[in-house]
């Protein structure tokens, strides 16, 4: 069955372009041991893997897997890595990592075990919330990949997700939020179906909201649930990359981190998630944050 592994990697570098790369390909360690990169979907993750495989990796001794395979419904990635070691793979690349349970305890044992196999992975960014009892900390080298800056929105003509010039790219966008919701969110956080109800509820009430000063007491009364899983809730959907949450300065530990205002991530989700054509001062009231956060970083 690894050969169908093979064949799919082959098959998905066969098709990939080069015309344009992103930005954060240069700024990368390609040589570390354990690379992670992490981002929101449809920013250019597998794109970005893919092309560098392609421009710079012996393919013959290169694997490309994404952790939602098949496959792994009854193989471990500790065991495929083994396997290809063996067989003289020196380099493998493992998508969508977030979809695979246990994933960080094997990326370990993969790091400690079998040392001169190189590893790099992508996953959501709500991995950043990861809290267990593995830590890669001080193993891997991690980056984060955001949509397109402005330089690189020049770079290929506007839009924020790198797939904007594709035919239906709102439908696109819709069905990468509809991902992010059911499938990266529900899953990290083991949501019970009414748990994911309502966090769909919630990121309706922010886009009619947006932007304003959140009341998490009035949203958990809204939304029957505790104030703190509101705020939880609202942190998972920040770390996916759907809203962006800017905090006040404050001082002493009891103010730490008090969020002043709410705001969508990016204007094209202004556009995707209303339902409507937006108010247009709605939409400007979100490109200011925008520069905020850059100014951040």
């Amino acid at each position: 069955m690894m050969d169908t592994l093979y064949r799919s990697y082959r098959m998905l570098l066969s098709n990939i372009s080069t015309n344009f790369i992103r930005c954060l390909h240069d700024e990368i360690k390609w040589d570390n041991k354990l690379i992670a990169i992490l981002g929101p979907r449809g920013v250019g993750k597998t794109t970005m893997l893919l092309q560098h495989i392609k421009l710079y990796d012996n393919i013959n001794e290169t694997l490309f897997v994404t952790a939602d395979d098949l496959y792994f419904a009854e193989h471990k990635v500790f065991d495929l890595a083994m396997d290809f070691y063996q067989h003289g793979g020196k380099k493998l690349y493992i998508d969508e990592i977030h979809k695979y349970g246990g994933w960080a305890r094997e990326i370990k044992n993969i790091y400690d075990l079998i040392p001169k196999l190189q590893v790099v992975y992508a996953g959501s960014s709500i991995l950043d919330l990861e809290v267990g009892e593995v830590d890669l900390s001080r193993r891997k080298l991690e980056y984060r990949m955001v949509g397109l800056s402005f330089r690189e929105y020049l770079a290929i003509s506007y839009g924020y997700y790198p797939f904007f010039q594709e035919k239906g790219y709102l439908l696109r966008l819709q069905s990468i939020i509809k991902q992010t919701l059911e499938n990266d969110i529900q899953t990290f956080a083991n949501m019970n179906i009414a748990a994911a109800l309502k966090l769909k509820r919630l990121l309706y009430i922010i886009v009619k909201s947006v932007p304003f000063k959140p009341n998490f007491t009035k949203l958990a009364t809204l939304l029957d649930m505790n104030r703190n899983t509101v705020s939880d809730l609202m942190c998972y959907l920040e770390k996916a990359g759907i809203i962006n949450q800017l905090r006040a300065e404050t001082e002493g530990i009891r103010l730490l981190g008090k969020v002043d205002k709410v705001y969508l991530n990016n204007t094209n989700l202004v556009y995707v998630l209303s339902g409507n054509i937006p108010d247009i001062g709605n939409v400007r009231r979100n490109v200011i944050p925008l520069w905020v956060f850059v100014s951040l970083y």
